[in-house]
């Protein structure tokens, strides 16, 4: 957990805490699951666990206004301890199981890098995927063999998904970002747009925005390997299309959908 969040842990997230309490439990659900221990997993959804879990850390600091040797911001191996509090789970008391890496979670943003690039989205909550269009990707290296199915649980958040048995399509950096462009601009129905199309400058300056928390060796993979043209959809709408960025720490996506 040190390596994705620091050696110390606040709650600058809104003021709560609770987009923090989902990215780590997305953290501790995947590490519980390569040891092999499903069956104490925090509900998927779990929107009760985050919230206990952001009320503690907020009365853990609410102690260190009156108590001098309290510690804040809070150590990442306090925090993990208020994670086994609120699970009702003795980690160092669990069988060791044989570590096999289990396919990604996803967490909600909580750095200001990440949300930065969607700085149009203002209506972060710990229990609102629509909003947290760039997530944590809490997992190993992207594996070729699993990224597909990886793909669809981060789609999932949206309740998204293939039809198909058709893979993901993968491009390369420049490419993603003239589609990202074009979603944009042109209609995906009609041969023309219907006027809100924000110009090639706008356009290109979101798609930078977008791309900027992403680091080089980021992936891109779209459903289609034109950009008219669509191998299968992931939206109950006539036609959808866009962008999925994955790199070893952070997943992102900005999909367009239209019917007439």
């Amino acid at each position: 957990m040190r390596s994705r969040f620091g050696a110390e842990l606040d709650i600058e997230d809104q003021g709560s805490g609770r987009l923090l309490a989902h990215a780590a439990l997305g953290t501790t659900e995947w590490v519980l699951e390569s040891f092999g221990h499903k069956e104490i997993l925090p509900s998927r959804s779990r929107p009760d666990t985050a919230e206990s879990l952001a009320a503690e850390h907020r009365r853990k600091e609410q102690e260190w206004y009156h108590d001098d040797d309290a510690r804040w911001p809070l150590p990442v191996t306090d925090y993990v301890t208020l994670i086994e509090s609120v699970l009702g789970v003795d980690f160092e008391a669990l069988p060791e199981g044989q570590w096999r890496p289990a396919l990604a979670r996803f967490g909600a943003p909580t750095t200001e890098l990440m949300v930065g690039g969607i700085r149009a989205q203002t209506d972060f909550g710990y229990n609102d995927p629509d909003s947290w269009l760039i997530q944590h990707r809490i997992g190993g290296p992207i594996d070729d063999d699993t990224v597909d199915l990886e793909i669809d649980r981060f789609i999932d958040h949206w309740d998204w998904e293939r039809h198909t048995p058709t893979r993901w399509h993968e491009v390369d950096r420049g490419e993603a970002v003239v589609r990202l462009i074009y979603v944009q601009r042109e209609s995906l129905l009609f041969s023309r747009n219907q006027g809100w199309d924000p110009g090639e400058k706008l356009a290109r300056m979101r798609a930078d925005d977008f791309l900027y928390p992403f680091p080089k060796a980021t992936r891109f993979f779209t459903n289609s390997r034109a950009r008219d043209s669509y191998s299968f959809r992931i939206t109950p709408y006539t036609l959808d299309t866009g962008v999925i960025a994955f790199s070893e720490e952070m997943a992102g996506i900005w999909w367009r959908a239209e019917d007439d």
